[in-house]
């Protein structure tokens, strides 16, 4: 009996836990992209032994004071409600997390804002398109991988 517990420690020792927070503003894309992270996650959870916890906010106020300092990847709305834009929110997760990883999602294609997100530390800035949370996916399973050692 006691083996069996000790292999069961040792089995839970080596499973790897990622933190994902998404700020969209817009509720219907909201919730596309968090049930795109959840059915791709969940399933590469399943291949990897790694559990991923998603969660997903409209309000900035409400990310900001929920965001955890263990976050691995942040998926930023560039322009948010009331006029916020992602750059202020990027520098409050630069300075609860500094080795969060922020990706940037917008519609709107502003080089200016393009470029002041990659000085910030942002590692991406997405176009909102069809593909568009298909390739958030991707992009942060590369994260990850390169977080746990993997080549891809």
């Amino acid at each position: 009996m006691q083996n069996m517990t000790e292999n069961s420690k040792t089995e839970n020792e080596t499973i790897q836990k990622f933190k994902i927070s998404i700020l969209e503003d817009n509720m219907f894309y909201n919730r596309l992209l968090k049930k795109q992270l959840d059915d791709y996650f969940e399933n590469l959870g399943v291949l990897t032994n790694c559990i991923f916890s998603i969660k997903s906010f409209t309000n900035t106020a409400d990310f900001v004071k929920n965001f955890s300092a263990k976050t691995d990847v942040a998926l930023l709305d560039f322009y948010l409600e009331e006029g916020e834009t992602a750059l202020k929110v990027m520098e409050d997760i630069k300075e609860k997390s500094p080795d969060c990883k922020v990706i940037i999602i917008s519609g709107i294609k502003n080089i200016h804002s393009y470029y002041k997100t990659f000085w910030l530390g942002a590692v991406d800035f997405i176009a909102k398109d069809r593909t568009a949370p298909i390739r958030c996916c991707r992009l942060i399973e590369a994260i990850f991988a390169e977080k746990l050692g993997v080549k891809s």
